[in-house]
């Protein structure tokens, strides 16, 4: 909301609120840290690409926040420089999102749903072309703003930006290559 429509951190979340959109952001930046820490934790097989992700998550958001928090709105160019690095930002969260909402879906009603190959074919199919599109959608849109702001960036900003995009990419083909393999898996069975 900050970076779509020009509000402020201590404008009301929703109307007549005593909540701010400052709140909600430290809150949903204590979230998105926890659930990444919770994963780093528990989760015993996790690759080394996802490890990235997560670290560089967590660093990212607890960096990233507090540093635009506190940006006063006289520095002009900073400020510019932080609402462009958020659209970037808001970007890679809301495409992430359904992504990894979806590969979950998959992966529980392929153990416990699905049992036919057609059904378990159909599913893969499903996911590999919403992976796909998601993927497209993602580059596409942050090449759209980053091509939009990329003289705003410093140079620190757009070498993570591209650091952040090809990590972002090749977890989301890796995806996609899963997904293919196995919607091909069982034509490779029955042939």
């Amino acid at each position: 909301m900050l970076a779509l429509f020009n509000s402020r951190w201590t404008d009301s979340y929703f109307r007549n609120s005593s909540i701010t959109l400052g709140d909600m952001a430290f809150l949903s930046a204590s979230f998105t840290s926890a659930f990444h820490i919770f994963e780093l934790i528990f989760d015993e097989q996790l690759k080394p690409l996802l490890l990235a992700h997560h670290l560089g998550a967590i660093v990212l958001v607890q960096a990233f926040l507090p540093t635009a928090a506190s940006l006063p709105a006289t520095r002009v160019i900073e400020l510019n420089r932080t609402i462009a690095m958020a659209n970037i930002c808001l970007c890679w969260a809301t495409l992430d999102a359904p992504l990894v909402i979806a590969s979950y879906v998959i992966w529980i009603l392929q153990r416990t749903w699905v049992r036919s190959d057609t059904g378990l074919r159909k599913l893969y199919s499903s996911g590999f072309y919403f992976a796909a599109f998601s993927t497209f959608f993602e580059v596409s849109a942050v090449m759209y703003f980053g091509a939009r702001h990329w003289s705003q960036f410093s140079a620190l900003q757009a070498l993570t930006i591209s650091c952040m995009q090809v990590l972002f990419t090749s977890a989301k083909t890796k995806v996609c290559n899963h997904l293919w393999m196995g919607y091909t898996s069982p034509l490779k069975k029955s042939s």
